[in-house]
């Protein structure tokens, strides 16, 4: 889910895309992924405030 720049109050689209990384690292959901054999992940994070828009990606090792 793409969390809004409003859920995180005073932080920026880039703090926001963070926090949404980390949620993507500690949410594990990557594990059911690698089980079934998928190599390659990408975990994207989006973050909105209005118009808009930021995102960050990193890929998942």
């Amino acid at each position: 889910m793409s969390p809004s720049a409003d859920a995180f109050v005073g932080e920026t689209l880039k703090t926001a895309c963070d926090e949404a990384l980390k949620q993507i690292e500690a949410k594990e959901y990557k594990t059911d992924l690698k089980a079934a054999g998928v190599n390659k992940i990408i975990e994207i994070a989006l973050a909105f405030e209005g118009k808009k828009v930021m995102m960050k990606y990193r890929a998942a090792e």
